[in-house]
């Protein structure tokens, strides 16, 4: 038996037990979703209960201003701030602001699951 077989057979022997992956929580209550923006706040982070979808463009200008590099990757919303198709990373570091589809907010520490899929360039986030 060579070194590979044998380094391949001590980690197939050598396995954690199986454990259930832990339950999630999602968001059911206010609480969660203060504690997340609490804990985002904290950190730096900025977040909004928006009540109407078609008023984010114009609360994005009252909480930063006019003339702010934005950019804006979500589909959810009908305005598009500036295009990042086709931007350098350099330009990327330009951006002031992006606004970025998330999918799982963690409540503890404020992070945000984003998807490759949804963040534009990789440098925007």
């Amino acid at each position: 038996m060579n070194s590979r077989d044998r380094i391949l057979r001590d980690v197939s022997n050598n396995q954690p037990d199986i454990s259930p992956l832990p339950s999630w929580t999602w968001p059911s209550n206010d609480q969660n979703v203060e504690e997340f923006m609490r804990t985002l706040k904290g950190i730096g982070g900025k977040s909004f209960i928006v009540a109407n979808p078609d008023s984010i463009e114009s609360d994005i200008i009252e909480t930063y201003g006019e003339g702010k590099r934005i950019v804006n990757t979500s589909s959810l919303l009908k305005w598009k701030g500036l295009s990042e198709n086709g931007e350098s990373a350099e330009t990327m570091e330009q951006v002031e602001v992006a606004i970025i589809d998330g999918h799982t907010g963690v409540a503890e520490n404020g992070a945000v699951w984003v998807d490759e899929n949804t963040m534009g360039h990789r440098v925007l986030p």
